[in-house]
């Protein structure tokens, strides 16, 4: 495995010209390369670049440039962290003298690692010294290889150290499956245990976001990375619309509507007189329009409805235009017919 430390960026509590914390990740330990800091707690990091499974890491201390063993560390702790800010302990050794620290422990997620250092060179505790520092990934670390959603694409594109994606699927969608893939331990979907290569189980699907969890488990049941996929279904869907309307009462004459027609107006309203005791709706199909009902009843478009009685006062109306693919338009029509 190679080191993922090795001249990646890193950063110090503070260190002693020319001893920068670069030193220590550059792959050279001769004497002049190295970290140095004079004072305790005192930390050097790393950025590894991503998010790997680390399970060891080893110090190289000054006793390996040549020095004797007292100018090796005493006390200190190896930390990682997600986020560079919320650090977690790995490993830890105390009254160190050997020249080398080289440690194994179970596989932890991390992106930043760090050595912290309480105590430090044996013959004078308030300096610290690193010579090289090397951090290597865990050889069975549980990433997925691919993973391919049956419907949609994912976003970002896969990548086995993202774990985060979406996948948006249109309003027809009412189901998806995965096919995740993993060159080694046990993958479940929602759950579900897959074979590495099959789909997933049907997943079916909500209006809005959907959150599926896919998890592969390494051979030794040690570590379990988790990659969340958020499906969004849209269902914001096209209104049917109507392309006319008219509304004809007992007297043979067509009311006024107020506001005039207009597709995408849904509401309006008609004063008659008392003398008008029903009326007839015409509709006329338009975008996306299948279907027309009247109060409930269907109309053929440019047909008139039956006949609706109307009594003193507001009467409300209503006209749905109905597609396939497309949500109800729904007009209402307040016809108030005087006292």
């Amino acid at each position: 495995m190679a080191n993922l430390a090795l001249n990646k960026s890193a950063a110090s509590s503070g260190f002693v010209a020319p001893f920068s914390h670069a030193r220590a990740v550059d792959g050279d330990i001769t004497q002049l390369s190295r970290w140095l800091s004079t004072s305790v707690p005192a930390w050097h990091s790393v950025d590894l670049g991503a998010v790997y499974w680390v399970n060891r890491w080893l110090v190289k201390q000054m006793g390996l440039q040549g020095w004797s063993q007292s100018y090796n560390m005493c006390d200190y702790k190896f930390q990682g962290s997600l986020d560079n800010s919320n650090w977690f302990d790995l490993d830890s050794v105390a009254d160190n003298s050997a020249n080398q620290t080289d440690r194994q422990f179970t596989g932890k997620q991390a992106r930043y690692v760090r050595v912290y250092v309480t105590k430090g060179l044996r013959n004078n505790t308030a300096f610290s010294s690193i010579a090289e520092m090397e951090v290597y990934e865990a050889a069975n670390a549980p990433y997925l290889s691919n993973l391919v959603p049956s419907t949609g694409a994912l976003s970002p594109a896969f990548s086995q150290k993202v774990y985060a994606y979406t996948v948006n699927v249109n309003s027809g969608t009412s189901t998806i499956q995965f096919t995740p893939t993993a060159t080694q331990g046990t993958i479940r979907v929602n759950g579900n245990v897959v074979t590495s290569g099959q789909q997933s189980p049907v997943i079916n699907l909500n209006p809005g976001s959907n959150q599926v969890m896919v998890t592969v488990t390494s051979g030794d049941n040690t570590m379990t990375a988790s990659y969340g996929v958020n499906v969004v279904r849209t269902d914001t869907l096209q209104v049917a619309k109507l392309g006319g309307l008219t509304v004809t009462g007992s007297d043979g004459a067509a009311l006024t509507l107020t506001p005039g027609f207009g597709a995408d107006t849904f509401g309006y309203t008609a004063p008659v007189a008392n003398g008008i005791t029903w009326v007839k709706v015409t509709p006329i199909a338009g975008t996306g329009t299948t279907t027309i009902k009247v109060n409930g009843v269907t109309v053929a478009s440019g047909r008139q409805s039956p006949q609706i009685n109307l009594n003193a006062g507001s009467n409300n109306i209503t006209v749905t235009a109905s597609g396939s693919g497309y949500s109800d338009g729904v007009y209402t029509i307040t016809v108030t017919r005087a006292a």
